[in-house]
This record gives C-alpha cells, structure tokens and sequence, in this order.
C-alpha cells in the first residue's frame, strides 16, 4: 500500500463519539481483537461502520441511555504502519504464533461456513496474543503506529465460492496522533 494516509470509519456509540470528540480515542486492552490493542476502523468501509454501530447499539447492554449508532470517518496516517496487504511481515508472525500458540484457544476459519451463528467467532484470542508480542517487537527496531489487514467474514456468496459478503480491510491505530477526525455521521 502506497498511500500515506487512508480514509477509515469507526462504529460506536454516540455517547462514546462523545468521548473521542473530546480527545479519548485511546485504544484499550480487548482480549480477542484480530489485531491486538488498537481502534479499529473500516478501510473506505462507511457501510461495515454503520452495520458495526447499529449492531453493538443492539448489545444487552448498551452504552448509555439514549445511546444510538454513530459512525466516525477520519483519516489515519499509515506512515509508520504494519502492512499485512503485503507479505513483508507474515514468515515472521508465524515464528511468533508458534513459539506463543500451543494448543489453539480460538476457532479457526472453518467455523464461518460451519458454525457462522456460534457466539465464539471474532473471540480471537491467539490472534490477540500473536500480535501484540509481534507488534512489540517490531516497536524495539522501528515505530509503529497502525496495522493494516484484510479480514474474511460473513457468508460465501455460493457454497463453493471464497468472496464472503463481509470481507474488509481493517486498519488499528494504535496511537490517537495518527488519527484526524473528518466527520460524524448520527444514524
């Protein structure tokens, strides 16, 4: 990826759109995120965002009363991030999740087509610790900001087919700086 600054949308709630407008847009420990601690965002995905905020406004527990779904686009400075488009870093992150990952605690992509309901999909708990150690040691030799990726999900569009209707390019800013509010969207 050649471009230095990427368009991405994030889903929230518009109580916590409150909050980053007011310069909270930390990125918090959640165990079982693809790519470790990070805000995650939508690449030029508004749509996924609207989805992605509707959904978690659906949640048993809801962020605040009153809370309703609100998309924030921004731009994310990709200078110095981790770019999993390109194979670049994947021979180093499998060295990484076999000296981490014994016995896998996660389901593996099978469970997209075989069990797409079950409430334990997107709970990537290997992931999450696979990235975190690599995104560390990545950070002793050089600055990194944000990783970039591309994730399967949703359903095939035929039983045989590997174009899954949620597939995304997700990007994880890992610092507030890279991110530049351009606008919010109440839904």
């Amino acid at each position: 990826m050649d471009e230095r600054y990427a368009i991405g949308y994030h889903g929230t709630s518009s109580d916590r759109a409150d909050a980053i407008l007011k310069g909270s847009f930390d990125a918090k420990p959640r165990e079982g995120s693809w790519l470790g601690v990070g805000q995650y965002f939508f690449y030029r995905g508004e749509r996924h965002a609207a989805a992605w905020a509707t959904a978690v406004s659906k949640r048993p527990k809801p962020a605040a009363a009153g809370a309703h779904p609100v998309v924030l686009e921004c731009t994310i400075d990709l200078e110095n991030c981790i770019n999993l488009l390109d194979n670049t870093h994947w021979d180093n992150l499998r060295a990484v999740a076999q000296r981490l990952v014994g016995s896998p605690s996660q389901l593996s992509p099978q469970a997209l087509y075989e069990v797409p309901r079950n409430p334990d999909l997107g709970r990537n708990v290997d992931d999450y610790k696979v990235m975190n150690a690599y995104i560390s040691a990545v950070r002793s030799l050089k600055p990194v900001t944000s990783i970039i990726a591309a994730f399967i999900e949703g359903y095939p569009i035929q039983s045989h087919s590997w174009l899954f209707d949620q597939s995304h390019v997700c990007i994880s800013a890992l610092t507030k700086d890279v991110i530049s509010l351009r606008k919010r969207t109440d839904l």
